[in-house]
């Protein structure tokens, strides 16, 4: 099963020396573009699973600030792409008992500029 869904969000990443483009550390937003891929051998209703229950476990990031939610989510990471893709899988599997690889784009602005990070459990 593959899944494409997209959700806008804030975030702010610590300013540090790994962080090139400094402006990352002001509060900003993106549109981010997701693909979760699932692989199942069981089959239920014809479905692996309801594609909308995975829309509802992404759609927790939409409309946030990102650092918020994994505060409260304790997920003790910076909010950056990898992490994101990380804290989906990972919240996939928890609510929905599905190991999935995540893809993220982060201010998604087309197929031919996307620039993806994945996590793969």
């Amino acid at each position: 099963m593959s899944l494409r869904h997209y959700f806008d969000a804030s975030h702010q990443l610590p300013d540090t020396d790994n962080l090139v483009t400094k402006a990352c550390a002001r509060l900003h937003g993106h549109t981010y573009a997701v693909i979760v891929e699932i692989e199942a051998d069981t089959v239920k209703g014809g479905m692996i699973i309801d594609f909308k229950a995975v829309k509802n476990t992404i759609d927790v990031l939409d409309h946030q600030h990102i650092n918020d939610i994994f505060d409260r989510f304790e997920f003790n990471h910076e909010p950056t792409a990898e992490n994101i893709a990380k804290f989906l899988s990972k919240q996939i599997e928890k609510e929905l008992d599905f190991k999935a690889t995540v893809s993220i784009c982060e201010g998604y602005k087309g197929a031919e500029r996307a620039s993806w990070v994945t996590h793969t459990p």
